[in-house]
């Protein structure tokens, strides 16, 4: 015994048979990591030979963002999202109470993806005696 079906018999059990296959189906999806961050951070211990204690606060300034990063004690200032293979000016400065007793500036170059930690001790001088 044969079964015939007819062109709207055709179209309904194709229709069927799409519609079993996607509600059984898998769904491929691709999920990119985002590209990884371009960072310049510092930390006071690095920067201030006097260190913690006589060190009470200090501020970073990137001059071609105009961003401005603060930390007491042992705080580490981060700054991301920048461009890759760029070379990027700070200012720094660094506080005992209400006085700026050390300050200097420095330029740090980024590499893509690497957080950079800036090391311009070099370059910061003692104001107060």
């Amino acid at each position: 015994m044969s079964h015939r079906l007819g062109l709207p018999g055709l179209l309904a059990a194709a229709t069927l048979a799409v519609v079993t296959a996607g509600a059984s189906g898998c769904i491929v999806q691709h999920d990119n990591p985002p590209p990884p961050d371009t960072e310049i951070s510092f930390v006071e211990t690095q920067l201030f030979p006097a260190g913690c204690g006589t060190v009470t606060s200090w501020s970073v300034h990137l001059r071609e963002l105009d961003q401005n990063g603060t930390g007491v004690c042992n705080d580490e200032i981060d700054f991301d999202g920048l461009a890759d293979a760029t070379t990027y000016t700070f200012d720094i400065n660094g506080y005992e109470g209400q006085n700026l007793c050390w300050q200097g500036s420095c330029t740090v170059p980024t590499e893509y993806g690497v957080q950079t930690f800036g090391d311009c001790s070099a370059q910061i001088k003692s104001l107060c005696q």
